[in-house]
């Protein structure tokens, strides 16, 4: 990552919350956790949570589109911040961000 380049995307807004991008329809997003890499999924359907696993998955956003991750665990989450030295402008359970 370019020198500077965590700061400026500190101060970067969010166009929108990532819950909008599903409203319609099933939606079963497959990831792996941006930390450790075990298996992360998402299940949303009509803008609803239906499931997640693992159930204490975690999301970061900081910054610009580039810098939104989910990890498995909060520990997960801390380390990566740690070394990126991201100030998280959002962050928190999965299952919040359709709470």
């Amino acid at each position: 990552m370019a020198p500077g380049a965590p700061e400026f995307l500190d101060g970067v807004d969010f166009c929108f919350p990532v819950r909008r991008l599903y409203d319609r329809g099933r939606v079963r997003l497959n990831d792996a956790c941006a930390s450790c890499a075990r298996r992360i999924w998402v299940v949303v359907e009509d803008g609803r949570l239906v499931a997640v696993e693992p159930t204490a998955a975690w999301h970061v956003r900081a910054g610009g589109c580039g810098v939104n991750n989910v990890f498995c665990r909060p520990a997960c989450a801390a380390e990566w911040l740690e070394v990126h030295r991201f100030k998280a402008a959002e962050r928190g359970p999965v299952h919040a961000l359709w709470a």
